[in-house]
């Protein structure tokens, strides 16, 4: 179940929280990936300042994409 969505339509890109990760689908493509957390591990806080793709989250709920600079904020 997602607890975060957002959906850029400048890009067409959709973006969905769940399973302590961030994943982008493309709306043309239907292609996803995981552009933040690591699936399935303990939920943490680990990965301040660091590369999005190895970072712990912990059930992320709210997303938002600034569609000019494509900067995520969880």
């Amino acid at each position: 179940n997602p607890q975060g969505i957002f959906v850029d339509y400048l890009t067409n890109f959709l973006y969905y929280s769940e399973d302590n990760v961030i994943r982008k689908i493309d709306l043309q493509t239907n292609l996803s990936q995981i552009i933040a957390g690591i699936p399935r591990t303990i939920p943490n806080f680990l990965g301040d300042e660091g590369p999005a793709n190895i970072s712990r989250l912990n059930s992320p709920e709210n997303i938002f994409v600034d569609s000019t600079t494509k900067d995520i904020f969880i």
